[in-house]
C-alpha cells in the first residue's frame, strides 16, 4: 500500500497546480530525452531535485548533453554534494541547497533560481524521493516510514513546486515533471474499487490528496 501511495498519490497529487496552469507532462518521467531537453531547443533553466547522484544526477547530465542552450540547478539537501556534482557537469551546473521537507528551504531555492533564469522559461524535475519500506529493508518497518516517505514524495514535491509556480508561469513554456514509483500502477489492481475510482477521477483536487495521505499516515502509524 505504500508503494502505491508514493507512486499514485505522487503523481497525482503533486500535479494540482502544474495540472491547472497545463505545465504538467504526463509522460514526461518516462522519457526525459525529449520532453526535458530538448523543448524545441530553448534556452531554458531545469531545476532537479535530488539531483546530486543517481536518477537525479543522469537526469542533469542528459539535458546538459541535448541542449547546448539549458542550465541545470543541481538541487541537494547538501551543499557540498550539489556543489561535488555540478563540478562533474561542467559551467552549465549550478549547485543549490534545497530541502523539500522545509518551505523556507524552498523559498531560498527559488530565489536563486530566479536570480539565474534571467527571464529564460523553468523545467522542474520532481526527482527527491525516499523509501523505508523496499523489500530489503528489515521488516517490520517502522511506524515512522510512512509520514517520513509522504513528506519527501508527495508533500515535498508539491511544496517545491508551489514555491517554483509564479516563474513557471511568468514565462512560456515553463513544465514540471514528476518522476514517480512504477509500483503505483502495478498496485491499483489491488485497491478497493471505490478507492480505485476516487484516485483516477480527474477533478481530484489537492486537498483530497493531502487527506487521504494523512489518513493513510495515521493508519499506518
Amino acid at each position: 500500500l505504500l508503494e502505491m501511495v508514493f507512486g499514485w498519490y505522487f503523481f497525482f497529487g503533486c500535479c494540482h497546480g502544474a495540472w491547472r496552469a497545463d505545465l504538467a507532462n504526463r509522460h514526461a518521467a518516462e522519457t526525459p530525452r525529449g520532453t526535458i531537453a530538448n523543448a524545441e531547443k530553448k534556452a531554458r533553466v531545469v531545476v532537479v531535485t535530488g539531483g546530486a547522484r543517481g536518477v537525479g544526477l543522469g537526469i542533469c547530465r542528459q539535458v546538459l548533453q541535448q541542449n547546448s542552450e539549458c542550465d541545470v540547478v543541481v538541487a541537494a539537501r547538501s551543499l557540498d554534494a550539489a556543489t561535488r556534482a555540478a563540478s562533474t557537469l561542467g559551467d552549465r551546473a549550478h549547485p543549490a541547497v534545497l530541502d523539500v521537507t522545509s518551505a523556507a528551504s524552498c523559498e531560498s531555492a527559488a530565489l536563486v533560481v530566479d536570480r539565474l533564469r534571467r527571464g529564460r522559461p523553468l523545467s522542474l524535475v520532481n526527482n527527491a524521493g525516499v523509501a523505508h519500506d523496499l523489500p530489503w529493508m528489515p521488516a517490520p518497518w517502522p511506524p515512522w516510514a510512512a509520514r517520513t516517505t509522504l513528506q519527501v514524495n508527495l508533500f515535498g514535491a508539491h511544496t517545491i513546486t508551489q514555491a517554483l509556480l509564479p516563474q513557471l508561469l511568468d514565462a512560456e513554456g515553463g513544465r514540471v515533471i514528476f518522476v514517480s514509483s512504477g509500483a503505483g500502477p502495478m498496485h491499483m489492481k489491488r485497491l478497493a474499487p471505490e478507492r480505485r475510482v476516487s484516485l483516477l477521477d480527474p477533478s481530484l483536487e489537492w486537498e483530497d490528496i493531502a487527506t487521504m495521505a494523512d489518513i493513510f499516515i495515521h493508519e499506518y502509524e
